[in-house]
Order: structure tokens, then C-alpha cells, then sequence
């Protein structure tokens, strides 16, 4: 399967991208464990800190400002998720279905989570647990 790893930077050198090789690597064993994940991306806070995509999938991230918009995005809508949690229970994900496409952004910790693109059909719930079990990610 041909796949394309990016990072929220062109330097990886820079200390501020620290986690950007080490989780641009990660996104990349995702894809390696279903061929229904188009995309995968590691969000710190409010900033992609690893993606990776197979050659099938549009490289959205390559624009600075929408890239940003994801990552202000996921935080708000985990936040949102995870002040709720006493009302409804833990957060397990945050999925969007588009046309082919299901998005879906699950919780790895306080400040981190894992963005998926995965296809339509598939159900997002059994593939994160396989996910989050293959890979040793404790969702918390």
C-alpha cells in the first residue's frame, strides 16, 4: 500500500516538533492495520503533530490554515465531549459521516487524540478498539 507521512511542520528538527516524527510513524502503522483507514493523524492539543495518508486519499492537511482548523476543531469538540462525560459517560469518539467518508476523532489522553478517515461502511467503533488494543493507546 503506498502511503504519504506529514507533520504539522516542515522541520522536524525544531524542538517544538519533538513528537512529529514519532507520531507521523504511528499514523503510519494505522494505516497499516485496515485497508478501510484512509487517513490518520495525531492532534496535541490544537496542532497536528502526525498525519499520514494512503495515495488514495487527498492530502487536506497540505494547506497551513485548514491544517490549523482541524486542530482547533478536534480540541473544541473533545473538550465539548469531555465536559459532558458526567452527564452521558466517558467519550469514546466524535464521528461525522460525509458522502464516502466517516471522520472520527477518539480521545488517547487529556491533551492528545487520534483522527481517522475511514470509509463509510466500515464501523468505527470494533476498528478504534482494534486500533487502541493493537497498538497499546490507552483511550482515558
Amino acid at each position: 500500500m503506498s502511503t504519504r507521512t506529514g507533520s504539522r511542520g516542515s522541520d522536524l528538527n525544531n524542538p517544538a516538533h519533538e513528537g512529529s516524527s514519532r507520531d507521523s510513524d504511528l499514523c503510519q502503522r494505522i494505516l497499516g492495520i485496515d485497508l478501510a483507514i484512509r487517513a490518520a493523524a495525531i492532534i496535541d492539543g490544537a496542532h497536528i503533530t502526525g498525519f499520514a495518508s494512503t495515495a488514495r486519499t487527498n492530502n487536506v492537511l497540505e494547506d497551513r490554515e485548514f491544517r490549523d482548523k482541524i486542530g482547533i476543531w478536534t480540541q473544541m469538540v473533545t473538550e465539548i465531549g469531555r465536559q459532558t462525560e458526567q452527564y452521558f459517560g466517558d467519550l469514546e469518539n466524535i464521528s461525522f459521516r460525509m458522502g464516502r467518508l466517516t471522520l472520527v476523532t477518539t480521545p488517547l489522553s487529556k491533551t492528545r487524540s487520534l483522527g481517522l478517515s475511514i470509509d463509510k461502511s466500515v464501523a468505527e467503533t470494533q476498528l478504534i478498539a482494534r486500533i487502541l488494543t493493537r497498538l497499546d493507546l490507552k483511550s482515558s
